[in-house]
């Protein structure tokens, strides 16, 4: 007979409820602490959380909306939009693109509709976010004679993008204090008279 058998046909008895509160014990170590105050209160809670789960809880029918990965059908939805969009702009309707816009053998184009309504492009630091994504959509505004103001956080490596819209004829206006480039912004020279001070 090995050890442990003749150790477990010695106590006849088996699991004891006092072997869980006692922190010496081989089960003990790990569950002593739950039959302290703290422990019972969560115990407790968990217990009262289930219960309101089971009895109050249906988490199917209290979702807000549902939604899922959009296919070529969205995409091509997406493509024709943002192509009229581009056709016809408009202050409340417009769309970029990231690669090369009605040009044959120019790649994948993709587009963006609705960009009016707020982008977001998320990634790691170092993913390349500015340079597969934002940049193409800086140069996108730019082509389309959008308005433009880009907060360079890392500046001046947006210097590519400042020159090209120079390129395209816009009036660019560099404000970084510190070096010699950059031009003064006084917010006080957009008041007009005393008026527009009040608010």
């Amino acid at each position: 007979m090995s050890k442990s058998f003749q150790i477990n046909s010695a106590n006849p008895q088996g699991f004891r409820f006092e072997q869980l509160q006692n922190p010496l014990d081989a089960i003990g170590k790990y569950t002593h602490s739950l039959f302290t105050l703290n422990g019972l209160t969560v115990l407790s809670l968990l217990g009262a959380y289930i219960l309101m789960r089971v009895f109050f809880g249906d988490s199917n029918k209290k979702k807000i909306a549902t939604s899922y990965w959009g296919g070529g059908k969205e995409t091509a939805t997406a493509q024709k939009k943002a192509i009229l969009q581009i056709a016809n702009p408009q202050c409340d309707s417009a769309a970029l693109y990231i690669g090369k816009h009605q040009e044959k053998g120019g790649g994948v184009t993709f587009y963006i509709p609705d960009v009016q309504r707020g982008t977001a492009v998320i990634g790691a630091p170092g993913s390349g976010k500015t340079f597969s994504a934002i940049n193409p959509m800086i140069y996108s505004a730019i082509d389309q004679e959008f308005p433009c103001i880009v907060y360079d956080f890392k500046y001046p490596s947006q210097a590519k993008v400042a020159a090209y819209a120079k390129y395209k004829g816009y009036d660019v206006h560099i404000f970084a204090p510190g070096f010699p480039e950059s031009e003064v912004c006084n917010p006080l020279d957009f008041l007009r008279d005393s008026s527009d001070a009040e608010s």
